[in-house]
């Protein structure tokens, strides 16, 4: 029933690509594996709390991604864009006045887990972070079983930022349709949990059914995740969601290279 509205937004989609890619300037072959080393030595910077000197390795990243052609890349339209939002993300923070320790520490846990995913596509950093999360979700579900609202929220916003750590690094190893999914069931359990008394056994639901998910999402396959997903997906509107983050992400990541190279021309 949505397939001719979806291919002739897909076209859209390729057409702007196609317009406006020349604004783009002279691109470089994508080369992961260095990315990810800068990404490391950004995130040990930071971790010593050396931000000054970890803003030097984070613009020459910046610098080497924006110009990067992924034409013979297998990446994906939103992982491009979701590790140039880490890219910024970064940057924003580093360049606060008064810099946030945990927050900035997030962020470039975020950057390195994420092109590390784009280097090592078989077994990515991220999937360490598997403990972490079965855990988080542990407690969560004992605060559900407590009925303790405020320990709810506290026990779901742990979560949120758990999940937002590898976030990035799923983008870029999943598929859209998988990530879709997990974010729509932790946007689903955050819902769910300001009504944590009125509606107990949903949220309860909501958390044992992300917890099924886990184990595929880390270690098995991405159609095991979208099966556990599915009963959360309102079906007639996933589609038109889908189509307009692909087209919000290309513009968005062709304004992104914009700036990077208006950037460089002011400094050369």
């Amino acid at each position: 029933m949505y397939k001719p509205q979806i291919l002739r937004w897909l076209a859209i989609v390729s057409i702007i690509v196609f317009i406006l890619s020349p604004a783009l300037g002279r691109a470089d072959r994508a080369d992961a594996d260095s990315w990810t080393k800068q990404a490391e030595e950004i995130h040990r910077l930071v971790k010593e709390k050396k931000w000054a000197e970890a803003r030097k390795p984070l613009a020459r990243l910046a610098a080497d991604f924006s110009r990067a052609d992924f034409s013979d890349e297998r990446v994906s339209i939103e992982a491009i864009h979701t590790l140039s939002e880490c890219l910024l993300d970064l940057e924003g923070k580093l360049n606060q006045i008064r810099p946030d320790q945990e927050l900035i520490l997030a962020s470039a846990v975020r950057l390195r887990l994420a092109f590390d995913a784009l280097s090592h596509p078989n077994q990515p950093l991220w999937l360490e972070r598997y403990p972490e999360m079965m855990r988080k979700i542990e407690q969560l579900e004992q605060a559900v079983q407590s009925g303790n609202e405020g320990e709810v929220r506290e026990a779901v916003e742990k979560l949120f930022n758990e999940y937002q750590l590898i976030r990035p690094a799923v983008v870029v190893s999943k598929t859209p349709q998988t990530t879709a999914k997990v974010d729509s069931m932790i946007a689903f359990i955050r819902g769910q949990s300001d009504g944590a008394e009125r509606d107990r056994q949903g949220l309860m639901n909501g958390v044992k059914r992300f917890k099924q998910m886990m184990e595929p999402l880390f270690y098995g396959s991405e159609e095991e995740v979208i099966a556990l997903a599915r009963w959360t997906d309102p079906p007639e509107v996933l589609p038109f969601l889908w189509v307009g983050a692909v087209i919000a992400s290309v513009l968005a990541y062709v304004g992104w290279r914009k700036y990077r190279a208006e950037q460089v021309a002011v400094r050369g």
